[in-house]
């Protein structure tokens, strides 16, 4: 199948990658910086891209190298997410994307995780994606994506535990 003109596509599906990016990283000038590092490698590889069975997969998966690849470079930075750090409410946007934007609370715990489990928790739960279809996207093995998804739901766990706790103290 041919994609054909990039524009048109990107047209398409730059909404969703937006919202993905934005999930990913927690604020809007990150994801924006993700996003367009992830298009430039796309744009780049057009011809061949263009020619894919499932070509938003394949820049779905290039926003998220890019994501953790940002990480890699930013290993200490820290974000404080915010329904304000992205643009407003979409009313084409999926229902598991506004349940993110909506509690802060899940979206600061979720970014407190280091970027790969991010990625996972994010791939199973607002893409929906099962083991095998993140295993391919991160390039694991499905036991691993098993394992960082274990500790990383145990850990989200703790952290809005800690934070609940947190809450009761101060009143």
């Amino acid at each position: 199948m041919d994609h054909g003109d990039p524009e048109v596509f990107l047209h398409e599906h730059l909404p969703r990658l937006a919202r993905y990016a934005a999930v990913l990283t927690g604020n809007r000038e990150q994801a924006h910086d993700v996003l367009t590092d992830a298009l430039v490698y796309a744009l780049s590889r057009w011809s061949r891209i263009r020619t894919m069975q499932y070509p938003d997969a394949y820049l779905r998966r290039c926003v998220t190298s890019a994501f953790l690849d940002s990480k890699r470079r930013r290993r200490h930075e820290t974000t404080d997410f915010s329904a304000e750090d992205v643009d407003g409410p979409d009313p084409s946007a999926d229902a598991a994307y506004q349940r993110v934007l909506d509690n802060a609370e899940i979206a600061g715990a979720l970014h407190q995780l280091p970027p790969l489990p991010t990625s996972i928790l994010v791939l199973r739960h607002y893409l929906g994606l099962s083991t095998a279809e993140i295993a391919a996207e991160l390039g694991l093995m499905p036991n691993a994506v098993r394992s960082y998804e274990s500790r990383a739901r145990r850990t989200l766990q703790g952290n809005l535990t800690a934070t609940n706790e947190g809450h009761h103290h101060d009143r």
